[in-house]
């Protein structure tokens, strides 16, 4: 046996549950379960499809009396979605020859993340069958690649999408920076999907979109990170796990961007609710310098479920992982996930009830069809204990999103604003946090008077050097404009200088020759016209004479009489000034 063979012996198993009645489904029912993130790995996932189906069979007394149950899995956990990926393939063959040996309709679950899902998504495709996905989302679940892939995941990305687009909206931001973590070695599939989703979406409608990646566990590139975005933007999204929020706004503070002048946002998961409302560390909360870092971030999530009406069901499941799956957990290590793989199957239940007799007691997979979806399943609303869910057109659950601010007198991060998908607006849940910007100045201006560069704007101080500024640009203008004007009174005045027709003159050679600068002192300017009031007419030479100076040809032609007396008067002048 090779080692790929002794690898699936050991570590993969399949369980068989049959249950038989006269009447019922005739449906067969697979779990796929390898590895998984500790909050949905097989000890706690599979006693929560246990419990999700005997509620369904309680709800709908004899329905699935008559169904086969399977759970493919593996032991252990995953740290990134790339080891599940690995797992699965290593268990590919062995998935492939449990469905082709099934008869009658089936359905698989699976609670993987997304790069997992993709491709049972393929082959719930390719063999027709519904693919209920618990943790996995994202844009590319619209595609008509799946057309049978039933999403329920917590993480709602185009409600999160669409919901910091409103945001946007509401405040006329349009010039954006987007923080992505997903340089980091664990990065999570949640801030990859939100990252890539909102960035193709600001672009699709032209925002000002500045997008960096970057590496949240490396803290010393913090500052250099921060210096990059002040001089890009003002309003700035930071995709990243909860526990680097705190030294990224710290990093902010030392810039001095949490004054009111720069606004934070950052999308993050509900799987575990309750540490959105303090994001940092137990002694935080007295720490003056990391709550001041932290007044000027939002977080934004979809709407946790209704913990008080899931209670007893987190109870439930807690006590069977123990009792049978040997995996000892507490009632508030289950998460939002857990909750969206219940609601998945009893979702579903409600579905196949509701399903005509007559179509349910066919042999073969006639009644998972498009119409089926379309009619049972796509574009309703269901009431769960755990609240309303709504699954759009597309297959896939729709979520509000709350966006949260820290409250001074709970020193809580607290509901400030919710983006409502059945209205696709934003509504205000606190006017009081909703105004509540940090500086007092209101909300951040999009493209500051002076720039972003924070040095652009003149201080208070500043301000008296305006009037020494005016007078020492004015007087050697002034100065200036008084000796131009001498010169050209005194000019004409001797008849040097004649205005008619086109004496005003400058031959393009003079323009090409590269004559350099050269500094006179009035004493030359004024020896000038004094020589030249003092040439014979005789001295005059030919209109179309060449004329050298320092062996360039400027041929200056300044009305025909002043140019022959002038030059003449130039050439004869013993220069005391040095070409530069």
């Amino acid at each position: 046996m090779n080692c790929c063979g002794c690898f699936l012996m050991h570590h993969l198993w399949i369980g068989s549950l049959v249950i038989w009645s006269a009447t019922g489904l005739r449906l067969n029912i697979v779990s796929v379960i390898l590895g998984g993130n500790p909050a949905y790995e097989y000890g706690i996932s599979a006693p929560t499809y246990d419990v999700a189906f005997e509620d369904a069979n309680v709800t709908y007394p004899g329905m699935l009396r008559d169904v086969t149950r399977k759970t493919i899995f593996q032991l252990g956990r995953s740290r990134t979605c790339d080891d599940e990926v690995q797992s699965l393939h290593d268990a590919l063959l062995s998935i492939y020859g449990t469905l082709r040996g099934l008869s009658g309709p089936t359905l698989v679950q699976t609670p993987g993340c997304t790069e997992m899902a993709i491709v049972l998504g393929d082959f719930a495709r390719e063999m027709n069958f519904p693919l209920l996905i618990s943790s996995a989302g994202g844009d590319i679940f619209m595609d008509p690649r799946f057309p049978t892939v039933l999403g329920f995941g917590p993480a709602d990305h185009a409600s999160l999408r669409d919901a910091a687009v409103a945001m946007l909206q509401a405040y006329n931001w349009t010039t954006i920076s987007l923080l992505c973590g997903t340089l980091y070695q664990f990065r999570k599939p949640f801030d990859i999907t939100a990252c890539s989703s909102l960035k193709v979406k600001l672009r699709e409608n032209r925002y000002d979109v500045i997008a960096t990646d970057f590496d949240p566990s490396k803290v010393e590139t913090y500052a250099g990170l921060m210096r990059s975005v002040q001089l890009t933007s003002r309003v700035i999204f930071l995709f990243c796990d909860l526990q680097f929020l705190k030294p990224l706004m710290l990093a902010a503070l030392a810039r001095n961007m949490t004054n009111g002048d720069y606004v934070f946002l950052s999308p993050q998961s509900s799987v575990f609710p309750f540490q959105l409302r303090r994001p940092w560390g137990k002694n935080d909360s007295n720490d003056e310098t990391t709550v001041k870092a932290l007044k000027s971030l939002l977080i934004y999530a979809n709407k946790a479920p209704d913990w008080a009406r899931v209670g007893d069901t987190t109870k439930r499941i807690a006590h069977l992982a123990s009792s049978q799956y040997a995996t000892n957990v507490s009632v508030n290590f289950i998460n939002a996930l857990n909750i969206a793989v219940y609601d998945g199957f009893i979702t579903l239940a409600r579905a196949l009830n509701a399903t005509p007799s007559s179509v349910s007691k066919t042999d073969d997979n006639s009644y998972f069809t498009t119409d089926w979806y379309n009619e049972m399943l796509y574009n309703k609303s269901f009431t769960l204990n755990s609240g309303d869910l709504y699954i759009d057109p597309n297959g896939f659950r729709r979520v509000n999103v709350d966006f949260m601010r820290f409250s001074n007198s709970s020193f809580n991060y607290e509901i400030a604003w919710t983006f409502d998908i059945s209205r696709k607006k934003l509504f205000r849940q606190s006017s009081e946090l909703a105004d509540d910007w940090q500086g007092g100045r209101g909300p951040p201006m999009n493209r500051p008077l002076c720039g972003f560069n924070p040095d652009g704007c003149l201080k208070f101080h500043d301000l008296y050097l305006i009037p020494e500024a005016i007078g020492g640009t004015a007087l050697p203008l002034i100065l200036g404009a008084v000796f131009v004007g001498f010169c050209f009174r005194h000019l004409r005045r001797h008849g040097l200088l004649q205005l008619a027709g086109d004496s005003w003159q400058l031959d393009s050679a003079c323009l090409a020759t590269p004559i350099k600068t050269s500094v006179f002192s009035l004493h030359f300017a004024f020896s000038i016209i004094d020589d030249v009031n003092n040439i014979n007419d005789a001295q005059r030479h030919s209109a179309g004479t060449q004329r050298t100076l320092l062996g360039e040809d400027p041929r200056l032609l300044i009305g025909s009489s002043f140019a022959d007396h002038s030059w003449t008067a130039i050439r004869n002048y013993k220069f005391d000034t040095e070409w530069s």
